[in-house]
């Protein structure tokens, strides 16, 4: 059964579960790859080296100025906390398709060119932001932490941190961050400073639905 995909409304399609129209993309497993065709053109193709697409599912996120060259974003094979879905840069009019890097399995795309990831590690719940270019993956370098258990580190106020222990010698000035408490620090080159908890809105609304 072929897999189509509307290029005008991206998602994650699976198995005739999606409706094509002339810009749909079907599925065929050849052996150990999977061909994907465009519009049912059986010289646009492009091939991917993974025998799982068609029952796995993609999604192709086409360029603004043209429908036929894009990104193809492949679910992991198995789900875990660290998977990873893999993107590949594609033409199909070239038959051109090679991966540019990978992104969390659970991020989500914000846009076009952008995927946003949020998670929690110990106590504090992070926003990791990736864009994805033509060539490569970027993680920013700007980021979200919200504390919701924990001591952190309010001065030098452009090195604040969660502590980790309590012989921290540098550290000028403590809060107690709890979850009805919670305290937001922004990341960024510039260093991590303490900034309005509306910054970390949806952080919170995430940590009240765990």
């Amino acid at each position: 059964m072929p897999l189509s995909y509307l290029a005008a409304s991206p998602l994650l399609c699976f198995a005739a579960a999606c409706a094509g129209d002339n810009s749909s993309i079907s599925c065929r497993k050849d052996g150990y790859a999977s061909t994907l065709f465009l519009a049912g053109n059986s010289q646009h193709k492009v091939m991917l080296d993974r025998p799982d697409v068609c029952d796995l599912g993609f999604e192709f996120i086409p360029d603004a100025t043209s429908p036929t060259i894009g990104f193809i974003v492949l679910p992991p094979k198995e789900l875990g906390l660290a998977s990873k879905s893999t993107v590949h840069r594609a033409s199909f009019l070239s038959g051109e398709v090679r991966k540019i890097g990978e992104i969390p399995a659970s991020a989500e795309r914000r846009g076009v060119d952008s995927y946003v990831y949020i998670f929690q590690e110990g106590g504090s719940i992070y926003l990791n932001t990736y864009a994805v270019r033509k060539d490569r993956i970027d993680l920013s370098p700007s980021s979200l932490e919200l504390v919701i258990d924990g001591q952190v580190c309010t001065s030098p106020e452009t090195n604040v941190r969660l502590m980790n222990s309590e012989g921290d010698t540098t550290c000028k000035g403590v809060a107690s961050a709890s979850f009805s408490n919670p305290i937001c620090i922004s990341h960024s080159i510039q260093g991590s400073t303490i900034t309005d908890r509306a910054a970390c809105r949806e952080l919170e609304r995430t940590s009240s639905n765990k």
